[in-house]
């Protein structure tokens, strides 16, 4: 997702400010940090905290700001793109494929979305569990030389449903970009007029 002001819009705030011995930075930085955390806070969160459990806490987590400063002249939502576990969702189930294997859904913002593991039916936890679980190690060997070695874990692990960012991307439908972009056209208006409601800046006084 990437929005931004126009470049008419910037350039004829700024030299309205100048006239007021102010600068436009501010604005900007201010504008941009408002939008990534409403953002978050209206447009993601709620359609999310109602699929996956944690709180927003953990959501926030799943969703870092990268806020806009004097040296980051952007403002940035980042949705993470490692998997959710699979019972960390609020509605998820399986389907038998034979008897010891069912395929995975979970409940995400738009329907079901099948997940990346499997359950055993006839098991008495019935755990949604990854197809494999395996680590990796780089061996050396004499001579400098690594070798790669795969193997199996003792513990199965959990089975991962679809990430927070694979349903960031899903919502951020045209529709709501529209109404995200008129949400940060305002606020820069907003902040403008804040700013040309302070008047002149007077020099400061040298010592």
């Amino acid at each position: 997702m990437k929005l931004s002001l126009t470049a008419h819009d910037v350039r004829q705030a700024r030299q309205d400010l100048a006239k007021l011995n102010r600068r436009i930075e501010p604005v900007i930085r201010g504008t941009l940090n408002t939008t990534v955390t409403n953002t978050r806070k209206v447009e993601v969160l709620p359609d999310l905290s109602r699929v996956i459990a944690g709180g927003r806490r953990e959501l926030n987590r799943r969703l870092v700001i990268k806020r806009a400063g004097s040296k980051r002249t952007n403002a940035r939502l980042i949705p993470s793109s490692s998997g959710v576990e699979v019972e960390q969702y609020k509605r998820w189930g399986f389907g038998a494929v034979d008897p010891t294997r069912a395929v995975i859904w979970v409940q995400g913002v738009t329907g079901r979305k099948v997940a990346a593991g499997f359950v055993n039916p006839k098991g008495a936890k019935r755990k949604p569990l990854r197809t494999h679980s395996s680590r990796s190690a780089k061996v050396a060997k004499l001579g400098g030389a690594q070798r790669d070695y795969r193997y199996r874990t003792a513990k199965p692990e959990p089975a991962l449903g679809p990430s927070v960012a694979y349903w960031f991307y899903i919502l951020m439908s045209a529709t709501r970009l529209r109404r995200i972009n008129g949400f940060m056209l305002a606020e820069f208006e907003r902040r403008m007029a804040a700013e040309i409601a302070k008047g002149v800046r007077l020099p400061r006084a040298r010592r």
